[in-house]
């Protein structure tokens, strides 16, 4: 198949499923191609660089921390600090994948 449409199956599966189904989520076409989230993710980042699709975040996933009030996002600040130091992260660990750990 790559040598006759120049691109493997996994992308011509994954833009035949976005085509049948306009808006879908990441999480979701990995549930349909049966593969991991993160792999999804990175199919779907390679099919957007080579322009074979495009992305848009959902207006209610930008606005969600913006409409909240300065009160509201000190206290989510704080509280994340506070989890964050009871979780004792592994600091050497914060670029590697959830995926990978």
């Amino acid at each position: 198949m790559e040598k006759s449409a120049g691109i493997g199956g996994a992308p011509i599966w994954a833009m035949h499923l976005i085509a049948k189904e306009p808006g879908i989520g990441v999480t979701q076409l990995a549930q349909a191609m049966d593969v991991h989230q993160s792999t999804a993710s990175n199919l779907v980042k390679s099919l957007v660089q080579a322009g074979f699709i495009h992305t848009e975040k959902a207006a209610h996933d930008k606005q969600a921390l913006s409409e909240l009030d300065d009160q509201t996002l000190e206290e989510l600040e704080r509280s994340l600090e506070v989890l964050l130091q009871r979780m004792d992260i592994d600091e050497s660990s914060a670029k590697t994948p959830m995926a990978m750990m």
